[in-house]
């Protein structure tokens, strides 16, 4: 429980938390089919809800689980977004367009996006317009002769870096696509190009800016257990200190104070509907 609470701060703004324990707990474990502790994720936009066993307890693993599930299924990659995916470690399976895919192209790759196989890459799309740089990226991969988009492309960013090009001869088409995943897996065809494997680094030290920032947002941090454990010992530190602080009162300064802070009838008044609120937020809370 203390874990899941301090998951809740660190992806404060994130996400909205909740605890449900004893028969409520069951109740929901029944209706979801999972095994608890589990987290039950809902998305008011779409009413989708996924429940999800916890096998680790500590907060890092919490942390992490919430953020992946935040993760889209067929997802838009910006220069924003790519970190999130790029951590995951696995190959992009990526849809290069001038604008919003066609409609059936788009339904197609999220067809796969949602299948048997879709745990063993990422299905996404770089929309050429919001993300410029994906211009220079297809250069890089086809020179001066880029093809004409939508372009499909296998890229094996962590294995390899071997760079695959859909054949344009065939249809954007779920069977199509897995069809030619298949012929990746065993190698039966040839990369378009391989990337580097030299580790990216600053070209000057000057340019090294994420080492002089400190990140603060959780879609660019990296909890480790390390951080997590000094946050929470930073914190201990702090109420420690607030602790040593506070001077023992004296019968006279009491008295004193007793005298200084004595009840007004604004105070009464605002204890009343402060109670009430308590009381239908425990309410509200006991409906869902």
């Amino acid at each position: 429980r203390e874990a899941f609470i301090e998951a809740g701060r660190i992806l404060n703004g994130y996400v909205t938390t909740r605890i449900y324990y004893e028969e409520d707990a069951a109740v929901l474990s029944h209706k979801y089919n999972v095994l608890l502790p589990a987290l039950l994720f809902a998305k008011p936009a779409t009413q989708q809800r996924n429940a999800i066993h916890l096998s680790q307890y500590n907060t890092q693993d919490i942390v992490k689980v919430i953020r992946h599930a935040l993760l889209e299924t067929f997802p838009e990659i910006t220069v924003e977004s790519l970190p999130d995916y790029f951590q995951l470690k696995k190959p992009l399976l990526i849809l290069f367009s001038d604008g919003v895919p066609a409609k059936r192209e788009e339904e197609e790759m999220k067809r796969v996006a949602i299948g048997e196989h879709h745990k063993t890459f990422i299905a996404c799309w770089l929309n050429l317009k919001n993300t410029p740089v994906g211009r220079s990226i297809l250069k890089v991969y086809f020179g001066n002769l880029v093809p004409p988009v939508p372009l499909l492309l296998w890229i094996s960013l962590h294995s390899g870096g071997h760079v695959f090009v859909f054949p344009s001869d065939q249809s954007i088409s779920e069977t199509s696509i897995l069809a030619w995943i298949e012929k990746l897996k065993i190698k039966q065809d040839v990369p378009r190009a391989t990337l580097s494997d030299e580790e990216w680094k600053p070209r000057l030290p000057a340019y090294d800016f994420l080492s002089m920032m400190e990140p603060t947002l959780p879609e660019f941090t990296i909890y480790t257990q390390g951080s997590i454990n000094t946050h929470q010992e930073e914190v201990l530190g702090e109420k420690k200190a607030e602790a040593a602080v506070t001077k023992k009162p004296t019968e006279g300064s009491t008295m004193e104070e007793l005298k200084q802070k004595k009840p007004t009838g604004r105070v009464l008044r605002r204890t009343a509907p402060h109670l009430g609120a308590k009381e239908k937020q425990a309410k509200h809370h006991s409906e869902l």
